[in-house]
């Protein structure tokens, strides 16, 4: 005799010792077991498994019967016959009301043309194309707010590499960085060619919060998932359309804010991409103060 066994949850071990039938079973998985069986009548089962706190619970019976008694068991549960389906209707075609004369027009022809019913004639009513700032600039379309997130992620992330490339630029040739190369804060960013400590500070406190928070985040969640998820689980679009709409263009403004604070009085933050002491201490702080945009 050949069972096939089965487990939802956790690997057990099913073991009737009388027939000498022990057998692991893994969760998801059909696995059959032959034995032969000698002697009807009821035996018990049990888990040989150490399988959670409700192992002590897992008992059964197995029930062997003759050929006969199975028979008649199995003529008793039968499913009932299924009637056959009956034949599918012919279609009904669309037939002229006369056979000459004006009155040979079709039901499609005589709607269109008494306006009767719900045909339209050759009246084209399909729907009219989206103005391109509602199809690509303030759009619904979750492929197209993913592409969005997408591209303002890559050209921040473009930004903050240049950001890291000038601290590189320093360290790799001090005092050969001319003011000209960077001129945003009010405050001079080069004395003789040497990079101030404030300007290489805002360097690296931007350069990080805008690689993590302006390019990777928004890169991965923003873009990958706008414009993939949908399409994995098979939905139309996302859950709150205009809600996802209104996500991107308060996260655009955000970013541009930040980036701006490089032209305040006292410059962009300069504590860090994670604001922690010291320089978090020694910044300077107030409505003139990059970690006030930051923030």
């Amino acid at each position: 005799m050949i069972v096939d066994i089965s487990s939802k949850d956790v690997i057990h071990s099913f073991n009737v010792p009388v027939l000498r039938v022990k057998q692991d079973t893994i969760p998801g998985q059909q696995i059959p077991v032959w034995f032969e069986a000698t002697q009807p009548g009821h035996f018990e089962l049990a888990c040989a498994q150490l399988c959670g706190l409700g192992h002590y619970r897992m008992r059964g019976d197995v029930l062997i019967e003759t050929p006969e008694e199975f028979a008649k068991w199995e003529a008793e549960n039968a499913p009932p016959p299924q009637e056959a389906p009956p034949p599918p209707r012919p279609k009904r075609r669309n037939r002229p009301f006369s056979e000459s004369g004006d009155d040979s027009m079709s039901v499609k022809q005589h709607t269109a043309a008494t306006g009767n019913g719900h045909g339209h004639g050759n009246q084209d009513h399909g729907h009219h194309e989206l103005p391109f700032w509602r199809k690509y600039v303030f759009s619904v379309d979750h492929k197209v707010i993913g592409i969005q997130y997408a591209v303002t992620a890559l050209v921040f992330l473009f930004f903050g590499f240049s950001l890291m490339m000038m601290m590189r630029w320093q360290l790799a040739y001090p005092g050969r960085l001319s003011r000209s190369s960077a001129t945003c804060s009010a405050r001079p960013p080069c004395r003789a060619g040497v990079m101030a400590p404030e300007f290489y500070n805002q360097l690296g406190a931007m350069h990080g919060t805008i690689m993590v928070f302006m390019g990777v985040v928004p890169l991965a969640v923003g873009g990958f998932g706008n414009f993939v998820v949908p399409l994995q689980i098979g939905a139309p679009d996302m859950a709150f359309p205009r809600l996802n709409m209104a996500s991107y263009w308060v996260f655009l403004p955000g970013c541009i804010a930040m980036v701006a604070s490089f032209f305040l009085k006292d410059g962009a933050a300069q504590s860090g991409w994670t604001s922690y002491p010291p320089l978090a201490d020694i910044a300077p702080t107030g409505q003139t103060s990059g970690c006030s945009r930051w923030c």
